[in-house]
């Protein structure tokens, strides 16, 4: 692979744009480069780093794109431009006054957010290190007032330190996506590659000038090793102690900046996992488990816990709950409730398979269950002890079908495969199923004209009851269920209810000749103002 130009020396440009570019309260200290492990395979693989939303705002924070001192370049019938030292014009785009810097920049029709974020994910590379790379080489990420040469050369891809560079590679596009695919090229250890370095003990230059000398280096990984490819120096001690300034006659820049750029930027080049997290994901199979290698570092969030990110989900947890990982629909739907800042708090347990191919898992104060057609739901409270009691998903409700939420007049309630569980905290919590629960829904539920249940569904000859607030709910297959309340089913009470001479009602109560009837299958109540009677067929 032919070495880069550009990377050897501190550019006047690069010296600029430091003040525009770095967060000085939290900079990066060249003096932490570790020349054998520049950056992790598995940041240099994490290709959903960033979306291509993210990539267009971060590059336009980077660069105010309205500089308008146009007296800085000269201008002839083909625009704007400059002839630099070699005698080669660099042409410039001006619109509306000013110069058009990348992120405006338009690329045969493509965007330079839409060509990085493609490349990365064509070829599997991380997109900030296309981004560091523009900026490394041609400071392309800061520049106000860009050139058609620092574009045709744009990530120095076939720009040797001895020769012009290849124009078989010139274009912003084309730079972008080589730069990928070479990548990608090592981390494959693609044979048909040229690989000058490798993972192991390697000799690497301080300098291009051969009389500074040589240094070892055990290389510790596939993205090193193609750093040192693409850059072929390794920067000394001057060079580090300047940070983005200048060291002495032997130092280099290039991986230097490369990795000063990437953590003052987008933070640590290299994915960690130690600690409890460590030693959890360890446990479990490390990068060949379920979740696949981490795409991020240890971070702590609430209650004195800590989160690391994987390519397949999250370790999770703190010193008394343990750690555990949570991934898949589950990490969905906690995420969705507010993950560990939220009503489910930490996981307790790893997710593990329930009946009729579902999954649970759970938390410190509830658990996240479900199965593939009917998504994945959370169940706490005063709803979850009622729910256990049930047998859970094992039981006669079944699998839930939403999360538990409010319920009118203060309550609260949540469906299930084949009845809900409602309640408050005067009434506490029941379930309604089967056929009342069809009809408890049809008329409103716990906002309807009975309110909320206050005990279990009961069996009745061949039919079944269930007592609600401000009345019952009552039937059977043949007849239906139906609502009985007030003075109607004060009067049917005195008759035995299902079991005297009226049986089981057959319709809803309504309003005939200015009073209230209700019809059974014996016969019917009717009466108004407390004054109630009835009639048998």
């Amino acid at each position: 692979m032919r070495v880069l130009r550009s990377c050897l020396f501190v550019l006047a440009l690069a010296t600029i744009s430091v003040g525009l570019l770095v967060d000085t309260t939290h900079a990066a200290d060249a003096r932490n480069f570790n020349p054998a492990d520049i950056m992790s395979d598995f940041v240099m693989t994490n290709k959903n780093s960033m979306t291509e939303a993210q990539i267009q705002s971060f590059l336009k924070n980077k660069v105010n794109c309205n500089d308008t001192n146009l007296s800085k370049v000269n201008r002839d019938a083909s625009g704007y431009y400059l002839i630099n030292s070699s005698g080669i014009r660099l042409n410039y785009n001006v619109q509306n006054g000013h110069f058009v810097c990348m992120p405006d920049e338009n690329f045969g029709g493509e965007t330079a957010t839409r060509i990085i974020w493609q490349a990365g994910q064509d070829y599997n590379i991380n997109p900030q290190v296309l981004i560091v790379l523009l900026q490394k080489e041609q400071g392309l990420i800061s520049d106000s007032w860009p050139n058609s040469v620092q574009y045709r050369s744009a990530t120095g891809y076939g720009c040797p330190d001895t020769a012009a560079c290849d124009s078989e590679y010139y274009g912003f596009k084309n730079q972008v996506r080589n730069a990928a695919r070479f990548f990608r090229a090592y981390q494959d250890n693609n044979p048909g590659w040229y690989k000058p370095y490798w993972t192991g003990s390697n000799t690497i230059k301080w300098h291009p000038n051969s009389g500074c000398g040589t240094s070892s280096v055990n290389i510790a990984n596939r993205a090193t090793a193609s750093l040192y490819s693409y850059t072929p120096y390794r920067p000394n001690q001057a060079a580090l102690n300047a940070q983005y300034g200048t060291g002495d006659s032997c130092s280099s820049y290039g991986n230097r900046n490369f990795w000063l750029y990437f953590t003052d930027w987008f933070g640590s080049t290299s994915y960690t996992v130690t600690g409890s997290i460590g030693k959890y994901y360890n446990s479990i199979g490390g990068e060949n488990s379920i979740l696949g290698r981490p795409i991020a570092n240890q971070n702590p969030t609430c209650r004195w816990g800590y989160y690391q990110r994987f390519e397949n989900g999250y370790i999770i947890g703190k010193w008394d709950t343990g750690y555990w990982a949570t991934r898949g629909s589950i990490r969905t739907q906690y995420v969705s409730v507010g993950t560990e800042h939220g009503v489910l708090g930490f996981p307790v347990a790893d997710e593990y398979q329930v009946i009729r191919s579902g999954n649970k898992q759970y938390f410190e104060f509830g658990y996240i269950v479900g199965k593939w057609d009917t998504k994945y739901w959370s169940v706490r409270g005063s709803i979850r002890t009622q729910y256990d009691a049930q047998d859970m998903e094992g039981g006669k409700l079944g699998f839930p079908l939403n999360n538990e939420s409010s319920a009118p007049g203060g309550g609260n309630q949540q469906l299930f495969e084949n009845g809900s569980i409602v309640g408050r905290w005067d009434t506490k919590y029941w379930v309604v199923g089967g056929k009342v629960s069809e009809h408890y829904k049809t008329i409103g539920g716990p906002g309807s004209v009975v309110g909320y249940p206050l005990q279990p569904e009961l069996a009745t000859q061949t039919g079944s009851y269930q007592r609600f607030n401000n009345g019952y709910i009552i039937g059977k297959s043949q007849t239906g269920y139906w609502v009985v309340r007030g003075n109607i089913r004060a009067h049917y009470a005195t008759l035995g209810a299902e079991h005297g001479e009226l049986g089981f009602p057959t319709g809803s109560e309504f309003v005939e000749n200015n009073q209230y009837r209700q019809d059974f299958e014996n016969g019917y109540i009717i009466g108004k103002n407390g004054s109630y009677t009835h009639y048998i067929y």
